[in-house]
């Protein structure tokens, strides 16, 4: 009688029972979930809820900038602090590439209270001679001079008149880049000192020349449309300059001539 009652058929629920249990179930279980949910969301917000004290920065190329311009540049402040969980990741960017210093940038929160900064520093391959404090990149983008690269001996580049008023973010002409390219990898055997291609659109054909002043005191006169084939011309008159003594003005501007005129180095 006794095995009979542990083996005898438990309650006969209707389908609408069970239905009616199972959905509990489930939304208990859903409940769960959510409030789970709810929960590392909490822990994650009190984790961000603190002043950000410092800057993790890593450049991809040495030396880096030092950590409190970033401070400023993200208005991170002792006396007004910011915290972590109210940061916005995207202005941060936006402010450090409105710099013109950085060429890309990756910004990431690190809790409780840290930022880290990844970046690339544009790199100089020139200075603008109509302003100062004022670099040229590969493609051509003014940007500010700062210690870290103010000291390195580049060619200064004259630009002219249409160069803005407020140049750093802004872009030099497409032919001025391509020019300044095409010099710089020609006349790597000889240092240039300066650049000036304001009279490249000059009013007429005459006066649009390329001027180039070499550390050493030579100055060459080209036209925009045939300086490649001028600068070689000059390579092949070197060694006979070399020979005289002083500084000369090379003008190459009329087909197959050079004029030469030696200069006052008073």
């Amino acid at each position: 009688m006794g095995m009979w009652a542990l083996l005898r058929p438990g309650p006969n629920y209707s389908f609408a029972k069970v239905v009616l249990i199972l959905f509990l179930s489930a939304g208990c279980l859903v409940s769960l979930f959510f409030g789970l949910q709810a929960y590392l969301h909490y822990l994650k917000v009190q984790s961000e809820s603190h002043p950000i004290r410092g800057i993790v920065q890593a450049a991809t190329d040495s030396p880096s900038i030092p950590t409190e311009f970033f401070a400023e540049v993200l208005d991170l402040s002792v006396d007004e602090p910011t915290y972590l969980n109210r940061f916005s990741i995207k202005e941060g960017i936006e402010k450090i590439l409105g710099t013109h210093l950085i060429r890309q940038a990756i910004l990431q929160k690190i809790p409780p209270d840290l930022l880290y900064l990844e970046y690339e520093m544009r790199e100089p391959v020139a200075y603008l001679g109509d302003y100062s404090h004022t670099a040229i990149d590969e493609q051509g983008l003014l940007f500010p001079t700062i210690p870290l690269n103010s000291t390195k001996k580049l060619p200064r580049v004259f630009l002219g008149k249409h160069v803005s008023e407020e140049p750093w973010g802004t872009a030099m002409r497409g032919e001025e880049v391509k020019i300044l390219r095409d010099l710089r990898a020609s006349c790597k055997e000889e240092e240039l000192a300066s650049i000036d291609l304001s009279k490249l659109e000059a009013q007429t054909f005459g006066k649009r020349e390329i001027l180039l002043v070499f550390t050493r005191g030579n100055t060459l006169r080209l036209t925009p449309k045939n300086y490649l084939k001028e600068i070689d011309c000059y390579g092949k008159l070197k060694a006979l300059l070399q020979e005289k003594e002083g500084s000369w003005i090379v003008d190459l501007r009329i087909p197959h001539m050079a004029f030469l005129q030696e200069t006052d180095d008073e």
